[in-house]
């Protein structure tokens, strides 16, 4: 029995992941679109947009990140395959009671 493939995916959430704890200057990890854009090519995937303002309050935030990744599709030949995704990031939470 052959197992279906599943189809490639943008490794998005784990993007917003990474640019939401970003934009927390406290965290020190540096640029969040930069962070969000590590993380995509340690995937495979481009960062096409990153929505992900910095923020030194403790003050809820969303992040939004748009990625991108090449793949074959027979028949079809190469095509970019899209995806977004958001993030909710709670200073507060992060630093415990």
């Amino acid at each position: 029995m052959e197992r279906a493939l599943k189809p490639p995916r943008p490794p998005t959430p784990q993007l917003c992941l990474a640019a939401a704890v970003a934009t927390y200057p406290a965290t020190s990890r540096g640029d969040p679109t930069a962070a969000a854009g590590a993380a995509a090519e340690a995937n495979g995937a481009v960062m096409v947009s990153c929505h992900c303002p910095v923020d030194s309050t403790l003050r809820a935030r969303v992040v939004e990140v748009l990625a991108a990744v090449r793949v074959s599709v027979p028949i079809f030949g190469e095509v970019t395959v899209r995806g977004a995704s958001r993030a909710e990031f709670t200073p507060r939470d992060w630093l415990g009671p």
